[in-house]
């Protein structure tokens, strides 16, 4: 048996790609044997090449980074192990990722050192026992979290949200998803309500009505601050991303700041 460890690199940007592919190939027994840049080719790649280790980023065109784990291991012979690289600070994203089978979770930027080391490990190890673990951050990103969190408390008690209601925790999540992912605002209906509905145990139109319903709530208590920045009562949407992006600006958080 051979001790190379076969690679594919699935990444959308081009440069990153070929930084990645050049850096790491032929590091030690790394061998790269192909570097790909959207979903679809990504996934026919991993059953064409069945590569020891995939390094898929979660944004990719065509298909996603979590598409194409959940295809790939639809082959029950597969054993590919799957590294996921991802801009997207959200822990939601990153247990989907163990959940669905990735092996670890990186975010960007990657420390390509780093990554060398952990195709090894992956590639000797199941690494099962982390794939329903938290996910992996530093101490800062961990504080930063701990900050935004308790900004979005602040200001959904400020505006009269009723924490009691269960819409108040899918608010909670929601703002926080597309705080971290402003993109998301625009995909509240494939991606956030389902989202939030695996998450709670619940449906997705159960999660949309009870946003729905502490948003009624909070209107109804006419808040000077809701009242100020919206005419008539907002959507689910329109108050998602009014709070998301207050949040994101008070922060100093920027849509340029992630590399995606």
């Amino acid at each position: 048996m051979s001790s190379e460890i076969s690679v594919l690199v699935a990444e959308a940007q081009v440069d990153l790609n070929h930084l990645i592919s050049t850096y790491i190939n032929g590091k030690d027994n790394i061998r790269v044997i192909d570097s790909v840049n959207d979903g679809k080719t990504a996934y026919d790649k991993v059953l064409e090449h069945r590569p020891d280790v995939a390094i898929v980023s979660i944004i990719m065109p065509v298909l996603d980074g979590l598409a194409i784990m959940e295809k790939s291991f639809t082959d029950k012979d597969l054993n590919t192990k799957f590294i996921v690289m991802s801009s997207i600070n959200d822990p939601l994203i990153a247990q989907e990722s163990f959940n669905i089978g990735a092996s670890y979770y990186m975010l960007k930027p990657i420390d390509l050192e780093v990554l060398t080391r952990r195709i090894r490990l992956v590639h000797r190890s199941d690494l099962t026992e982390n794939r329903l673990a938290t996910p992996f951050f530093t101490d800062n990103e961990r504080l930063q979290n701990n900050h935004i969190n308790n900004e979005i408390i602040k200001l959904l008690l400020s505006i009269n949200v009723p924490s009691h209601l269960n819409g108040y925790q899918y608010l909670r999540e929601a703002i926080r998803m597309t705080v971290h992912n402003p993109d998301y605002i625009y995909r509240v209906t494939k991606v956030i309500y389902p989202g939030l509905a695996k998450k709670f145990n619940s449906t997705p139109d159960r999660v949309e009505r009870s946003i729905r319903n502490a948003i009624d709530q909070a209107w109804s208590t006419k808040n000077l601050l809701l009242q100020r920045t919206f005419v008539t009562k907002p959507t689910n949407t329109q108050f998602i991303s009014w709070i998301s992006e207050k949040i994101r600006v008070e922060n100093f958080l920027v849509s340029n700041d992630m590399i995606i």
